[in-house]
């Protein structure tokens, strides 16, 4: 992905975040099994594993393709 697209990614994932009541990095961390440090790290720069892209797309009750329309929505808005 691009440094744009994965900066959208990010804020689709945090958006997620708010929209499900998932509070902070930590709380991610502990619904996705992976560190406070990386989810921090993915959710400032929105570069991810598949397999972490996955597991926070599980623990925010979406799919990994819903992140991305929404990254690709949010990487479209921002370019407007």
């Amino acid at each position: 992905m691009s440094e744009s697209m994965n900066k959208a990614f990010a804020r689709a994932i945090r958006a997620r975040m708010a929209e499900v009541g998932c509070e902070s990095y930590r709380d991610l961390a502990e619904r996705t099994g992976l560190s406070a440090n990386g989810i921090s790290k993915i959710c400032n720069n929105g570069n991810a594993t598949t397999t972490s892209i996955r597991l926070i797309a599980e623990a925010l009750s979406t799919t990994p393709a819903s992140l991305y329309l929404a990254a690709e929505e949010i990487e479209g808005e921002d370019n407007e």
